[in-house]
């Protein structure tokens, strides 16, 4: 009797009545010994689950920057004003790009760094695209 009432936690009113002061103390106290134990089962477990979540999360994260509003500060590129137009964006970086592939071209032309069989020229791909392919070094100097 004293293992159902210790796990539903619940004892019938008509049931205690028929208990001496002494017995009321005791299945009080196991019944907060219960409690205790319990208590410390499930923080142990969340503290268990816990662990393993932090083992899968990564080490990097990112914070975002929030606007006046709290929400997502965002910028839509080339509408702030003093922005250059987004088409003069592309095309300034589609420059850039080239000088740089010509750049490095120059560099390794002796070596078979390009793959000339497929791009002996720039290629157009698009509106201010252009194909090309090239080993990566990890020395290369970045742009």
């Amino acid at each position: 009797m004293l293992q159902q009432i210790l796990q539903d936690m619940y004892i019938d009113p008509a049931v205690l009545d028929q208990l001496n002061e002494e017995q009321k103390q005791i299945l009080f106290l196991k019944m907060r010994q219960e409690q205790v134990r319990r208590w410390k089962e499930r923080e142990e477990k969340a503290e268990r689950e816990q662990k393993k979540i932090k083992k899968t999360e990564s080490t990097k994260r990112v914070d975002w920057l929030l606007g006046k509003d709290g929400d997502v500060w965002v910028w839509v590129m080339g509408e702030a004003q003093g922005d250059k137009p987004y088409e003069q964006i592309c095309s300034e970086t589609s420059v850039e790009a080239r000088r740089f592939t010509e750049n490095q071209r120059k560099l390794f032309s002796d070596s078979d760094t390009w793959n000339r069989d497929e791009h002996e020229q720039f290629k157009p791909n698009g509106k201010d695209k252009v194909d090309a392919t090239c080993k990566v070094f990890e020395d290369a100097k970045k742009w």
